[in-house]
């Protein structure tokens, strides 16, 4: 029963990981969207 019931720990574990890791990188790309655009923005004015 501890092996499978591990087994299921691991894949819960994985998949939080990719989900912060995904949110991370979702947020870290918005942000240099948003620097990009605002360091564009400064350079037309």
């Amino acid at each position: 029963m501890a092996a499978p019931q591990r087994g299921v720990l691991v894949t819960e574990n994985w998949s939080a990981v990719l989900h912060s890791v995904n949110y991370y990188i979702t947020v870290c790309y918005s942000e240099k969207t948003l620097i990009y655009c605002f360091i564009r923005h400064i350079r037309m004015v």
